[in-house]
């Protein structure tokens, strides 16, 4: 039997050094942080499968000639700052900002 390729004595393996590398009271402080990377880990993937399989179906519905799907997804905005004149600084809000303005 193993859980995600890893067999149980190979699990016994990796607490023994955990607990003799790091020491008993650092052991909850090193699961937390364990814990938080990989629940970030899991929303990024979430996040990219979920932009990825949209692409996916964007384009399944473009080769597929279904155009009523394709119109009923938002589109960019033509007016983002993104776009603005790159010689012309724009803050987070779209308006222009005077590059010779001091900072508060």
């Amino acid at each position: 039997m193993s859980i995600l390729g890893v067999h149980p004595w190979e699990f016994l393996v990796i607490a023994v050094v955990l607990l003799v590398v790091v020491g008993p009271d650092q052991i909850p402080a090193v699961a937390q942080r364990f814990g938080k990377i990989v629940g970030d880990a899991r929303r990024v993937t979430s996040g990219l499968r979920d932009d990825f399989v949209g692409s996916m179906q964007e384009t399944e519905d473009l080769l597929t000639g279904n155009s009523a799907a394709v119109a009923s997804r938002p589109q960019l905005d033509d007016a983002s700052p993104a776009e603005a004149d790159e010689d012309e600084p724009v803050a987070d809000g779209g308006e222009k900002v005077d590059p010779e303005q001091e900072l508060p």
